[in-house]
């Protein structure tokens, strides 16, 4: 006998062992409902999974621009200040808590230095972006204040090559520009990168430090000094290098330097080759004239 359509019939699990409830299909076969339950439970499990990621990066995005600044400095402070809370509820030291709060404190007031942003117009300048080694290379920096409010004195940095440069500028009034002239080296041939400007913000222990650029880097070129060269002198036969001269000797082999055969004339100096395509009448000689 079977079970009448729609009607829940025990049967036995694959895996646990366990008896799970089962549907008869219409054409009598019962079917267990295992499998549904275990890929109800992995979607829900995946699901799960995307919405802890989204929180994640939601969460990355947001602290981020917090803790960029830091510095390597500021990680150090912050460590050092946890183990010495640590240490003075282990303990019972209160030097350490006093330690603890003072680093905490000095963190909390650096954070503050990197609170606001600037508006400049920043724009470098390069006098020349082809030198030759030796020649002072030199550009101008302009920072101009953007804003509609006056600006407090900053700092700019400007990379040179491997080396970089701090410059202090002053307040600005709202449209107010300030100029910096700088002079690149030039001992050696190279291709330096002038640039990015950019403005800094931070603590004078350097426990954080928030950098924002404005500028794209310029290409400096420094090329090797040249020297012309004279052409090679070899004995008389200054015109195989390409000089003609004046002087023509018995040596000569220049065309300009040939003339016509004269009786008595030395046949040591006969210009064979030029005679032979003038012919006997008219032969070559390269006496001097």
């Amino acid at each position: 006998m079977t079970a009448p359509p729609d009607v829940e019939t025990p049967v036995a699990g694959t895996e646990a062992g366990r008896e799970m409830p089962g549907r008869a299909g219409p054409s009598g076969a019962i079917t267990s409902a295992g499998p549904d339950l275990v890929v109800r439970a992995r979607a829900a499990g995946a699901k799960g999974w995307v919405v802890v990621r989204a929180a994640a990066r939601t969460l990355v995005r947001r602290l981020l621009p917090i803790v960029r600044p830091v510095t390597v400095l500021g990680w150090v402070a912050i460590a050092a200040a946890i183990v010495m809370y640590v240490l003075s509820q282990w303990g019972g030291w209160q030097e350490f808590a006093v330690g603890a709060v003072a680093l905490a404190a000095a963190f909390l007031v650096a954070l503050l230095f990197t609170i606001g942003r600037s508006h400049y117009d920043v724009g470098i300048d390069l006098r020349t972006h082809r030198v030759v080694v030796g020649e002072p290379a030199t550009g101008r920096l302009e920072v101009t204040n953007a804003s509609s409010r006056r600006m407090l004195p900053s700092r700019m940095e400007l990379p040179v090559g491997r080396g970089v440069g701090r410059l202090s500028i002053p307040g600005l009034k709202p449209g107010e520009t300030h100029e910096e002239l700088f002079v690149v080296p030039t001992e050696r041939r190279a291709v330096i990168e002038v640039g990015p400007a950019r403005s800094v913000r931070g603590d004078a222990f350097g426990l954080v430090r928030r950098v924002v650029r404005w500028t794209e880097p310029e290409m400096l070129y420094v090329h090797p000094r040249t020297t012309s060269l004279s052409g090679a002198v070899a004995g008389f036969f200054k015109d195989l290098e390409g000089e003609a001269t004046k002087e023509l000797s018995n040596d000569d082999v220049s065309f300009h330097a040939l003339r016509g055969y004269v009786p008595g004339d030395d046949r040591r100096y006969i210009h064979w080759r030029t005679t032979a395509r003038t012919g006997p009448t008219a032969a070559a000689t390269t006496a001097a004239r």
